[in-house]
C-alpha cells in the first residue's frame, strides 16, 4: 500500500502548498510556484530539464536557463520538509514529482470526473474552486500558452462533471441541490441554454415562479449580449408556459419525478467573447437608474453569476478593491432585471454619507417615499414599502 501523501498542492483557484498536517509551505517566487504546478500536471510524469528551462526562462541562453532551473529546484527542495524532499525527484536529465508523496487537487478532480458515480461527482463543486493557478501570469510566452491550454481543458472538464451531476440530481429529485449545480454551471458557461431551461424548470418545481422568470430574462440578456441572438424556440415556449401559469405555494417535487420534456445532460458550449454591452429591455417600470455611459465589456460571466444569485437570495453583496467596476456591474444587473420587478429598480448613493443614521433617509429619498422629516428609520422605510416588489442597489463606494 502506497504511503500517505505528505505534500498537498492546491492549484485550482490559485496556488497553495501544505503538509499532510496542514502546515502551510510558502514559495515566494512565482517561478517556483509555476515550476511545481507544471511538474504536477500530470502527476508522476518525468519532464526533460531542457524543456522545463525553456518553458520558464525562454528568453535566456540555454546554459543560463538551465542554471536558473537548478537554482529554482534547489530553493524548492530547501523549503520542503525533510520527509517530503524525496517527493521532488531529480533524476539526471529529467525532473518529476513522486505521486506516492505528493497529492494534487487537479489529479483528484480528474479522477472524480472520470469515475462518474454520484458519490464522486458530488465532490466536484467543492474541489473545482476556480481556474488553474487563478491570477497567475509570468510573462513567459511558452508557459502562459501552456497555462491557458490547461485552464481551458480543466474548465471543459468541470462543465462535463457538473453536467453529469446535474443530470443525476434531476433524476433523483434533489431539486435544491440541482438548482445550485445549474447556477454553478452557468457561471462557468453562461451560454448553455439547456441549463437555463433546466434551472427554470427546477425553480417551478420549487414553486418559485418569479425566480424562473428572472432566469429566463438572464438567458435572454446573455444571448443578446454575447451572440446577438434570441433564445431557442423551446426556451421561449417554456417562458410562455411559466408566464401563463398561476403562482403556486411551495410544492416539493417527489424523489424520482421529472417534468415533461426535461433536457438531457447539456453539452459544453464554447463561450464567444463579449463584444458589446446589452441594450436594457424595453420596460415601463419606474426607476432612477442612470443611463449607462460606457459599454460593459467582458463581464458576461459576472453578470450571469450575480443575476443567478438574485434568483436564490434576497441580498447579494459585491465586494472587492476600489475601481474594479462593482458599481457598474451592479447597475447593469439592475437594468437587466428591471422588467421582472413590478415596482421598479432603484439606486441609493451612500458613498458620501458620513453618518450611518442618514442611510434610511437617503434610501427613502431615492425610492420617492413620503416620510415625516426626521422620522426616517429602517422600520418606517420598510413599512412604507409594504408589499412592493422592487430591486434596490445600495452603492457605498
Amino acid at each position: 500500500m502506497a504511503p500517505a501523501a505528505r505534500l498537498r498542492l492546491t492549484l485550482l483557484g490559485g496556488f497553495q502548498a501544505e503538509t499532510d498536517r496542514g502546515a502551510p509551505l510558502v514559495f515566494p517566487s512565482r517561478k517556483s510556484q509555476a515550476l511545481l504546478a507544471y511538474l504536477a500536471l500530470p502527476l508522476g510524469q518525468a519532464h526533460p530539464r531542457e524543456k522545463v528551462a525553456d518553458l520558464l526562462w525562454g528568453d535566456l541562453p540555454d546554459a543560463q536557463a538551465r542554471g536558473n532551473l537548478r537554482q529554482a529546484l534547489s530553493r524548492i527542495r530547501k523549503i520542503l520538509p525533510r520527509a517530503v524532499q524525496p517527493g521532488l525527484v531529480l533524476d539526471g536529465p529529467a525532473v518529476s514529482l513522486d505521486r506516492s508523496i505528493v497529492d494534487v487537487d487537479v489529479a483528484r478532480f480528474e479522477r472524480l470526473v472520470t469515475d462518474g458515480r454520484l458519490v464522486a461527482l458530488d465532490q466536484i463543486p467543492d474541489l473545482y474552486r476556480g481556474e488553474l493557478l487563478a491570477g497567475m501570469t509570468l510573462g513567459e510566452p511558452s508557459f502562459d500558452e501552456w497555462l491557458a491550454s490547461e485552464r481551458d481543458r480543466l474548465h471543459e472538464l468541470a462543465i462535463k462533471g457538473l453536467s453529469h451531476l446535474l443530470n443525476h440530481q434531476q433524476n433523483t429529485g434533489a431539486i435544491e441541490a440541482a438548482v445550485q449545480t445549474g447556477l454553478r454551471l452557468l457561471t462557468l458557461d453562461p451560454l448553455q441554454e439547456p441549463v437555463h431551461r433546466a434551472v427554470m424548470r427546477l425553480y417551478m418545481k420549487l414553486g418559485r415562479r418569479e425566480a424562473a422568470l428572472r432566469q429566463y430574462q438572464t438567458c435572454v440578456d446573455i444571448l443578446k449580449r454575447e451572440l446577438s441572438t434570441p433564445p431557442d424556440p423551446e426556451t421561449r415556449m417554456l417562458h410562455v408556459q411559466i408566464a401563463g401559469s398561476q403562482p403556486a405555494p411551495h410544492e416539493p417535487a417527489r424523489p424520482g419525478t421529472t417534468s415533461a420534456g426535461e433536457d438531457p445532460m447539456p453539452a459544453p458550449i464554447t463561450v464567444a467573447p463579449a463584444s458589446a454591452a446589452a441594450t436594457p429591455p424595453e420596460t415601463s417600470q419606474p426607476t432612477n437608474l442612470p443611463a449607462p455611459t460606457s459599454e460593459l465589456v467582458g463581464r458576461a460571466g459576472a453578470l450571469a453569476e450575480v443575476m443567478a444569485l438574485l434568483g436564490t437570495h434576497r441580498l447579494v453583496t459585491l465586494i472587492g478593491p476600489g475601481g474594479i467596476g462593482k458599481t457598474r456591474l451592479g447597475l447593469e444587473v439592475a437594468r437587466m432585471l428591471l422588467p421582472t420587478y413590478p415596482d421598479g429598480a432603484w439606486v441609493a448613493e451612500l458613498a458620501l454619507l458620513s453618518d450611518p443614521a442618514l442611510v434610511p433617509a437617503t434610501v427613502a429619498i431615492a425610492l420617492g417615499l413620503k416620510l415625516t422629516v426626521g422620522a426616517e428609520s429602517p422600520e418606517r422605510v420598510a413599512a412604507a414599502l409594504g408589499a412592493k416588489r422592487l430591486l434596490l442597489v445600495l452603492d457605498n463606494c
